[in-house]
């Protein structure tokens, strides 16, 4: 097996094809986990629910930080 490094960032709002090319959404978010001295992509999220994901998580942590007066 070969490694290889790409540029997560480039990949963020590209559609993704399902196996018949048919389009299932747009990359939103690349989770990844430190394994060593590398990140392992274990999964990545595409379309509205990840947008909504993010955008609750944001705004959850946005009244986090309020509540604590940071």
């Amino acid at each position: 097996m070969t490694k290889s490094e790409i540029h997560l960032e480039l990949l963020l709002s590209k559609p993704v094809l399902d196996s018949t090319g048919k389009a299932v959404g747009r990359i939103e978010e690349v989770p990844a986990e430190q394994q060593g001295g590398e990140w392992i992509v274990k999964e990545y999220l595409i379309g509205y629910a990840a947008v909504l994901e993010r955008l609750s998580a944001w705004t959850i942590g946005l009244k986090i930080l309020h509540l604590l007066r940071a």
